[in-house]
């Protein structure tokens, strides 16, 4: 929070901010520290001028903080996604070894295939990225308008108007 270049005034605000705080009236502070009641009421608005500013500023940096903690979630979504994709290409071609050995009932093994695992992995990734935007987008509030008013030509609210063709032709009847 910035100070004035007065430190006596400074000192003066942080009593008047003590005695607030604990829930003094203006008049009781200003009884106390023998100033004015303006003087107490100038001061208060000073300090919730300044404590305003300083939430501000703490407010934005959270913001900013937990946009980039989202950006890089998404980042690292992107990346595994991307890193699936490449081992089941990898895998499709061949670089993988297929074939596993399986137990069997009777306590021995046989060779069985192996399904590619990459789909269900992949669709989490797609998940956590779409998920993850969304939020994002609602914090930096770029997300659809929550209202869409339809208007005329003259910005007026506009009716709705349906219109319904009905053919007067009858069909044939059939002989």
């Amino acid at each position: 929070m910035g100070c004035s270049s007065d430190p006596a005034r400074e000192i003066r605000r942080a009593n008047v901010f003590r005695l607030f705080i604990a829930g003094k009236s203006y008049r009781e502070i200003a009884k106390e520290l023998e100033i004015d009641k303006d003087t107490v009421t100038q001061d208060v608005k000073a300090l919730t001028k300044r404590l305003d500013t300083w939430a501000e500023d703490q407010k934005k940096r959270a913001r900013a903080a937990a946009i980039a903690t989202y950006e890089r979630i998404i980042e690292e979504a992107w990346q595994g996604y991307n890193d699936e994709c490449d081992r089941e290409r990898r895998w499709l071609e061949g670089d993988y070894d297929r074939e596993h050995d399986a137990p069997d009932m009777d306590g021995g093994t046989h060779k069985e295939k192996k399904p590619p695992p990459f789909r269900v992995i992949k669709v989490s990734w797609m998940n956590t990225i779409r998920d993850t935007e969304a939020t994002l987008t609602k914090l930096q509030g770029v997300d659809a308008p929550q209202k869409v008013a339809l208007t005329d030509t003259d910005g007026k609210d506009a009716p709705i108007v349906f219109t319904i063709k009905i053919d007067s032709a009858r069909p044939e009847s059939a002989p």
